[in-house]
């Protein structure tokens, strides 16, 4: 947990830093992950599921070579109704690429350091990656804020395995 703690603060130091800058924009991430199986300390199988809200903020972002994000996010597992109870803490970097030509269609590939706890599972923690895909929306407003659908999967220890579906709004 100390590490998270130390992780988290290291990445609130860097964001904080990196908002400074008018040319970085600031994102607030709402969704919904599914993990993939493991076994509770019964020994049953469960998974996490349920909805995940996040904050990034964007460290460089150029048209030609695309975005670094830094972010957390959380996910509250059981809030659905289904999977075990418990809370999916995520620090992470990703790099968004540019949209591919003739398209506004982009990749999403990255790093995260994951910490799940529950009350019916042992507590895990560690390194993982992901990948996805994200669609750009036309919101048609001037002024508004950007949006994107964003698909990933995420993959890492047991309890941080898994898909995640939301909708990334940029500010």
């Amino acid at each position: 947990m100390r590490k998270l703690l130390v992780l988290g603060a290291l990445c609130g130091t860097v964001v904080t830093a990196a908002s400074a800058a008018p040319i970085t924009p600031f994102s607030i991430y709402g969704g919904y992950f599914r993990g993939g199986s493991f076994n509770d300390q019964l020994g049953n199988r469960v998974h996490m599921s349920g909805f995940e809200v996040g904050l990034q903020q964007s460290l460089v972002s150029l048209p030609i070579l695309g975005a670094v994000d830094l972010g957390v996010s959380v996910v509250f597992s059981g809030t659905d109704g289904g999977g075990v109870h418990g809370n999916l803490y995520r620090v992470y970097a990703n790099y968004k690429t540019p949209a591919a030509p003739g398209t506004s269609v982009y990749g999403i590939a990255g790093f995260a350091y994951s910490y799940a706890n529950g009350s019916s599972f042992s507590t895990e923690s560690g390194l993982g990656t992901e990948f996805g895909i994200g669609f750009p929306l036309k919101l048609g407003l001037p002024g508004a804020p950007g949006a994107a659908i964003e698909a990933r999967y995420r993959q890492g220890r047991a309890a941080a395995t898994g898909f995640s579906i939301g909708l990334n709004v940029s500010f």
